[in-house]
């Protein structure tokens, strides 16, 4: 935030460093600075997706959702229909109807194959399906995705939701092979320590095996690129 701030006092107009700067105000739980440094940058830069995805995310933290579907809705008329623009649509509305986020979701996925839907679009149909019960359509959703994008924070949450789809449908074992991918890219995600847990417990495994027996696993070197 501190070099953020400080671009801002050498260059006011830099649609960047607002940008920044919004996005470390939703961070710190300060959605009203937010609001204002998006809405500056909205001046200067009124057709970058960027700006418009934080005003959305801005009015989610504050449960202001009817507004964030407004501003959502209002950038794809405005950007046009895309995986991103659809994605960002698709989130907001599922605070209020989810039914209708699935539809705009899985609009947005379908599009290019998945390819330029926002990963955190993705793990909101998925866990949305998850809540449906459609567990093959989510495992489908989250493979594919997994396959498209670079290992990192992203595909460990990605991974996460996998192993929580496969732990609902009763397969323990794949279920704790993801958790310990996602625990791998991402040692912070405490959803998936928790799945790991609970997964070696109703295995019976001790945790001195954790992380050994996934290369047990037939099909699992797929996800470990």
């Amino acid at each position: 935030m501190f070099f953020a701030q400080k671009a801002l006092t050498i260059s006011p107009n830099s649609v960047h460093a607002l940008i920044v700067c919004g996005y470390v105000s939703i961070r710190n739980g300060k959605e009203r600075d937010a609001l204002s440094y998006f809405t500056e940058a909205r001046k200067l830069a009124p057709n970058s997706f960027e700006v418009q995805h934080g005003i959305v995310w801005t009015y989610i933290n504050r449960h202001k959702y009817r507004n964030a579907i407004a501003k959502a809705e209002l950038l794809v008329k405005q950007l046009g229909r895309n995986p991103r623009t659809l994605g960002i649509y698709g989130l907001a509305t599922s605070y209020e109807n989810k039914d209708k986020a699935i539809e705009i979701l899985a609009d947005a996925f379908a599009m290019f194959n998945g390819r330029g839907c926002l990963p955190e679009c993705v793990s909101v149909l998925a866990e949305l399906y998850m809540e449906k019960k459609r567990y093959p359509e989510a495992k489908a959703l989250l493979v594919q995705k997994i396959e498209q994008e670079p290992a990192g924070e992203t595909t460990a949450e990605l991974h996460r939701l996998l192993g929580d789809c496969h732990s609902r449908c009763g397969q323990q074992q794949e279920a704790l092979v993801h958790y310990e991918i996602a625990i791998r890219l991402d040692s912070k995600n405490r959803k998936a320590h928790e799945g790991a847990v609970a997964m070696r417990s109703v295995l019976n495994l001790d945790s001195r095996t954790a992380g050994t027996h996934q290369h047990q696993m037939d099909h699992s070197d797929e996800f470990s690129d």
